[in-house]
């Protein structure tokens, strides 16, 4: 009896089946909602289990007579008036004395208030989404107009002063553009159509534009900016180059924003690394207040693609590289997609390298910082074979110990060949153990255009092939042949 009163004063409705499917009890609470009475379907199996449902039905009721349980599962069911209703399931079987099937109970929970909640905040979603979408587009336009015209202002005659407050607005323009950049990715999230790019990019380039875009804004503050990439962290990625740089871009802004004294820090750590793939550590670091462990999960709580491609405003000298990019990746049958990234990375793997070093410590030293930077280098220990190594694979840089025995005369057979051969002159980035003094610098002079004192330094030895080469517009117009320059007559 007490089962009983328990299960009639229940506010769910309950249907107890036989093992036929019949139905031999409902509580009071199923007339109320159904409003079939009980003497109207016991003995009956009850047809309220919508068409588009029948299947779904079918498979739940084949689990609970093989003994399983049913539990909150969302479906739906008619009433007696035709109306049909959302409701969350859950049914058990009845075994006999021995252990066979002997019908099932039901309980059904009426959730059609929850679920038309449900989709009120859903349509409120996609109308908010489809706001951001729409307004992010209509401000973008306007935007990439004055940013196109803060780029041809600053390639006109300009004071010292004009100068500065143009390249303050440029600045400023760029942080506004990744605002509204982070409402269209905010509006794809929303819609789950965000996603993830694979294309090559160059790691340290990348996070030295983040590196530049943040170190005005700290220092407006009075804070201290640094970025620090460990010298085995490889440059050459896959990956998607946009989300890295909008994650670091969010984290150092969130970190200035909160942080009074001191200063800010980018860390990039290898932590392992294979053939295939590296797994880097990024970390900002600041010395604000910090938040309370207690609380970090707080920060997370809620609140098709061709990036390939050049993002505007264009600048027209990354325009005319990737058009000519295009040109040679077409005649070589190559589809790589090109991006703002892949046009930097393009120009280090052009930069092709003879290394002659006899040293096995500073060789494997020199090949690491090389190969982590995105350059390709082959390696001489000797003078042996050097001079027709280098004339039959077209170098584009020679690193060269001119400690070596005949390094000078190699020099000067070089160039002697360049001058015969009227080719174009490659650059020479001499190394050495000792301070050159006058006598050797003079010997040298005329055929190498840097010289680095060992043991060589990841940062002077990069700086210099920076400059002898992809930063150097008569190297990329012999070399590379991807590069013009575009002057802007005054209006």
């Amino acid at each position: 009896m007490k089962l009983k009163t328990i299960i009639e004063i229940c506010a769910e409705p309950i249907i107890v089946y036989d093992k036929q499917g019949l139905t031999t009890y409902v509580n009071p609470s199923f007339e109320r909602v159904f409003g079939w009475r009980g003497r109207e379907i016991i003995g009956s199996p009850i047809d309220f289990v919508p068409e588009d449902q029948i299947e779904l039905t079918e498979k739940s009721v084949a689990k609970v007579i093989a003994g399983q349980t049913i539990s909150g599962m969302e479906t739906q069911r008619k009433t007696k008036n035709g109306e049909t209703i959302h409701v969350r399931l859950s049914a058990a079987p009845f075994k006999d004395g021995e252990g066979n099937f002997d019908g099932m109970v039901v309980t059904l929970q009426d959730i059609s208030d929850l679920v038309r909640s449900r989709w009120q905040a859903l349509a409120a979603d996609q109308a908010k989404s489809e706001f951001l979408s729409n307004v992010s587009h209509e401000v973008r336009t306007p935007m990439n107009h004055v940013m196109g015209m803060i780029e041809l202002l600053l390639n006109t005659r300009l004071d010292a002063k004009q100068q500065e407050f143009m390249e303050i607005l440029q600045t400023s323009a760029d942080s506004l553009m990744m605002t509204i950049n982070d409402m269209l990715d905010y509006s794809k999230i929303e819609s789950g159509e965000v996603g993830c790019d694979a294309i090559g990019f160059d790691l340290r380039t990348l996070v030295e534009k983040v590196a530049h875009l943040m170190a005005p804004k700290a220092a407006e503050k009075g804070l201290a900016f640094d970025l620090f990439v460990h010298q085995f962290v490889p440059s050459l990625l896959m990956g998607d180059p946009r989300r890295l740089r909008q994650v670091l871009v969010n984290l150092c802004s969130n970190a200035i924003k909160f942080t009074k004294h001191g200063g800010v820090k980018i860390n990039i750590f290898l932590e392992k690394e294979n053939d295939t793939a590296a797994k880097i550590r990024f970390e900002v670091s600041d010395t604000g207040i910090g938040i309370a462990p207690d609380q970090t999960q707080m920060i997370f709580d809620s609140f098709a693609q061709v990036n390939g491609y050049l993002p505007k405003p264009i600048k027209p000298q990354e325009l005319y590289d990737c058009i000519s990019t295009a040109f040679m990746a077409g005649r070589l049958g190559q589809d790589e997609m090109i991006t703002r990234h892949s046009l930097t990375e393009n120009r280090k793997q052009q930069v092709k390298i003879l290394l002659v070093e006899a040293g096995r410590v500073n060789r494997k030293i020199i090949l690491n910082i090389l190969g982590k930077s995105g350059y390709s280098a082959n390696s001489k220990i000797d003078m042996d074979g050097v001079f027709e190594t280098f004339k039959t694979e077209k170098f584009n840089l020679i690193l060269l110990d001119i400690d070596l025995p005949g390094s000078l005369g190699l020099l000067n057979t070089i160039r002697q060949y360049e001058t015969q051969e009227k080719k174009k002159r490659v650059p020479v980035i001499a190394m050495t153990d000792v301070q050159m003094g006058d006598e050797i610098q003079k010997g040298f002079q005329g055929y190498v255009e840097d010289c680095l004192l060992k043991p060589v330094t990841p940062e002077k030895l990069l700086a210099s092939i920076e400059t002898w080469t992809w930063q150097d517009e008569a190297f990329l117009r012999a070399h590379v042949g991807v590069v013009t320059t575009i002057k802007w007559s005054e209006v």
